[in-house]
């Protein structure tokens, strides 16, 4: 580790962290001097993983706070009325919280929601750490608000197709944005200056994933968001869009749909039988264009929320990293319709420095790295001067002790690629099965900090060729248990690196905003983009005409982006 440590004394006064590129590296700086990306994430015993980051000198410890922990009328209540919260808690997992509202009384609305905020614990937390001479990521989770917010906003929840509600607050409501900055504000302006902060974890998402909530994970169902605030927000982008209501009607085929009756549409009964799935699958999908609205819009509403809080976290303290899970290249698949975790390129130009995954470690993660070499998110940002690292979590069933090559693995393409990699707290469950995740031992943790440390630094190079990927073509697509023509780009990058090549990925939004980007490269593989707009179309053939080359397979270019003209393009 090159950050000297302070040794007993700890950490007494404030550093300034940032990333910047170095021999093609986005590398993590403190106070001007390389560091590490290496660390742990605390679940449960925050105290003991910041004593193991001490002890293992690894650069950080990310720390999780949720508004309602720091909350004085949530905590209050809940020790006041434990039963009554436990039958809360319950009615929240079985996703009644609309049930669970109705439980609970009234409550009064701040002005300042940041004045009921108790810092005590947090301070503790903060105040130990730098005694332990140990850096913080902290991260302060606020899309999960209080109880008196859930009370009296609760048309402004994450809702569900089928109206059930979530226990997330609606992107950009108006009282997420007013309480919600309340609050970042008062916990980066207390904690920016401290001796201990390393950075900022953003927490954006259902699973601070960069994710909407649903398709059963975490206690959320179906597809969101539905909710009467999301509905009017859609009917203002619709206006915005269209102009008038004749635009809208003949884009809509209705007739009767205004700008102050449009609702979101529901998604498609699902197939009936193999012959429709196969159809639904390999035909052009969803072709109506309000669903098209609906995914559009639900896509820019996720990132403009992103933005908002990565923008406010970052003007408050321009001197600390921020670090987010993005969206990552090559990951399509039917929930892509529902998470709409897939807009990787909206991270590049956010003010996000840090990102990272969170895969589990089990034997498939670790054989495909040994194939493959390493996953295409580490690259595509690294190649866009962001930072980037693998948290890694263990899995249920997996013996470490007997297979530590599953952890010498990872730890090594991490130090070969010149990223980083954290390690994961456990005890949390998994979705779906409520199964434990388990906490890696010591012997276990050793194990990844030495492999890490015992190997010199490597790094990623660019490649002549890269797959154009884009990412929306999910909108459309989102029934079949096995939807190839999603999922091929990525089997294909898989082949290329299996026969001793290599490729980058780009997204088709990316070349959108800089066209002379895949003038870098020598040829462009197009991988089932069976959508493709006209202007995409006119791009590629330019591209031709100067000399690229185009790899294409399956049905790319069967229709235009609204599906239809089959074959005309």
């Amino acid at each position: 580790l090159l950050i000297p440590r302070s040794g007993g004394s700890g950490l007494s006064r404030p550093v300034k962290t940032y990333v910047s590129v170095v021999d093609g590296n986005a590398k993590l700086f403190v106070d001007g001097k390389p560091v590490d990306l290496l660390g742990f994430y605390a679940t449960s015993e925050v105290i003991e993983y910041i004593d193991k980051a001490a002890r293992y000198g690894v650069t950080f410890c990310r720390v999780e706070v949720r508004w309602p922990v720091l909350d004085i009328v949530t905590k209050e209540f809940a020790s006041k009325n434990r039963r009554l919260m436990t039958r809360v808690k319950e009615l929240i997992r079985e996703g009644r919280l609309r049930e669970a509202v109705e439980l609970l009384p009234d409550f009064e609305v701040p002005e300042d929601a940041s004045e009921l905020l108790d810092f005590s614990d947090l301070d503790k937390i903060m105040d130990y750490a730098a005694r332990k001479g140990v850096y913080i990521i902290l991260s302060f989770h606020y899309l999960s608000p209080p109880i008196w917010w859930v009370k009296n906003f609760p048309d402004q929840l994450q809702t569900n197709n089928t109206g059930g509600l979530c226990y997330m607050a609606t992107f950009n409501s108006p009282a997420l944005l007013k309480y919600g900055d309340q609050v970042v504000r008062a916990v980066v302006n207390r904690y920016k200056d401290h001796p201990a902060l390393l950075g900022w974890g953003l927490d954006f998402g259902w699973t601070n994933e960069d994710n909407y909530p649903g398709a059963n994970y975490y206690n959320s169902w179906g597809m969101y968001d539905y909710s009467p605030t999301a509905i009017k927000r859609f009917r203002e982008w619709l206006r915005e869009k269209y102009g008038s209501v004749e635009a809208l009607r003949e884009a809509w085929g209705n007739g009767t749909v205004t700008f102050e009756n449009a609702v979101p549409p529901q998604p498609l009964p699902p197939p009936e039988g193999y012959r429709e799935t196969v159809e639904f699958v390999n035909g052009p999908g969803d072709t109506r264009r309000e669903w098209m609205d609906w995914m559009e819009f639900r896509l820019e509403e996720k990132t403009e929320c992103m933005l908002h809080f990565a923008r406010l976290i970052k003007e408050l303290d321009p001197n600390h990293v921020l670090v987010q899970t993005p969206a990552t290249p090559l990951l399509l698949g039917v929930s892509g319709a529902v998470f709409l975790a897939i807009d990787y390129y909206s991270y590049v130009e956010s003010p996000v420095d840090v990102v990272y995954v969170n895969p589990g470690l089990k034997e498939d993660t670790a054989r495909a790295i040994k194939l493959y070499g390493y996953p295409p998110f580490l690259k595509y940002f690294e190649q866009r001067g962001k930072a980037a690292f693998i948290k890694w979590e263990g899995r249920p069933g997996v013996d470490y002790d007997a297979h530590p090559e599953l952890i010498t693995t990872v730890a090594e393409m991490a130090r070969k690629t010149g990223t980083g990699l954290a390690i994961w707290g456990g005890h949390v469950p998994m979705p779906g099965t409520g199964e434990e995740q388990p906490e890696f031992t010591d012997q276990q943790i050793e194990l990844f900090i030495e492999t890490f440390k015992a190997l010199p630094e490597g790094g990623l190079n660019k490649s002549r060729i890269a797959i154009l990927e884009d990412p929306r073509l999910c909108f459309f697509t989102y029934y079949g248990s096995r939807p190839y023509k999603l999922v091929e780009a990525a089997a294909l990058w898989g082949i290329i690196h299996l026969a001793g090549l290599d490729a980058d990925v780009i997204p088709v939004d990316e070349v959108r905003e800089n066209p002379d980007a895949i003038y870098q490269y020598d040829a462009l593989i197009l991988d089932n983009l069976y959508r493709m707009d006209d202007w995409l179309v006119d791009m590629l053939v330019k591209y031709v005409e100067k000399g690229g080359g185009l790899f294409i397979v399956g049905r790319t270019g069967a229709y235009d982006w609204y599906g239809e003209r089959k074959y005309h393009q």
